[in-house]
């Protein structure tokens, strides 16, 4: 388990070393710092302080006391969390939100995966998931079957589709 008590040390060949933040003192710097955050995979906000630092080493294996990275772990599901040094989370928390009354399983899949697209940066992927989510929803509003994307937006932005 991520958050047991024993000392832990990952990715030593790399130059670099993970440290246990439960037990360990990075170079005198204390314990992890807390930082609140989503969860990528329970999607939970939460306020981490479990986790490690990465810390260069040299090379007679001693730890600097520069923190490259973070890793928390979530208390909710007890994933980890990568955090780089400006900011960048990984696993990112779902973009948007739940939507209601989704009629097709399918569809809310569909919108699901796209949101999950983007909490990991492949948008190329999220973009194609979305323009299949307008083609979709066109067609269960009464769009004719076949039609371009183009077509099927100017069908959803007609004030007579009922999707508005």
């Amino acid at each position: 388990m991520l958050g047991s008590k024993r000392h832990r040390t990952l990715g030593t060949d790399l130059g670099l070393r993970w440290i246990n933040t439960d037990v360990a003192k990075v170079g005198g710097g204390g314990p992890i710092s807390p930082k609140s955050f989503v969860c990528g995979y329970c999607n939970n906000p939460l306020s981490g302080i479990v986790g490690y630092h990465a810390v260069r080493t040299d090379e007679r294996g001693n730890n600097s006391n520069d923190i490259l990275a973070k890793i928390y772990i979530c208390h909710h599901c007890e994933e980890p969390t990568y955090f780089s040094n400006d900011g960048r989370q990984v696993p990112g928390s779902a973009f948007g939100g739940r939507v209601s009354h989704i009629p097709s399983k399918d569809v809310e899949v569909l919108y699901d995966e796209s949101r999950d697209c983007m909490k990991v940066n492949a948008y190329t992927a999220a973009v194609m998931c979305s323009r299949k989510l307008l083609m979709n929803i066109a067609v269960s509003e009464g769009a004719d079957e076949g039609q371009s994307f183009a077509s099927y937006v100017r069908y959803l932005a007609n004030p007579v589709c009922k999707f508005r």
